[in-house]
């Protein structure tokens, strides 16, 4: 069973901000493909979310595959809460 799921709204600016730097800085299919990743991982999540580990008491940390990007998030009831992302 799939949980649902929320962003937090500074997790979707940073979200908004990371893809317009990789199409303003790399190309649009650079900024895709970082979409398409981050999409996996939360499609990924929200079906496996004790998969990543734990960085705080109840914070968790899901790394993206060839992007120095990550996902902060925690589970709540039946729902993950994506806090925050975070890039370098």
């Amino acid at each position: 069973m799939k949980l649902g799921f929320s962003l937090h709204r500074e997790a979707s600016d940073e979200l908004t901000s990371a893809i317009l730097f990789y199409k303003d800085n790399a190309s649009i299919e650079t900024a895709a493909e970082f979409l398409g990743l981050v999409d996996s991982a939360i499609d990924f999540l929200r079906e496996h979310p004790e998969s990543s580990p734990l960085v705080s008491p109840h914070i968790r940390r899901k790394t993206i595959r060839k992007f120095p990007f990550s996902i902060f998030y925690y589970v709540s009831g039946s729902e993950i809460r994506f806090d925050r992302y975070c890039s370098p």
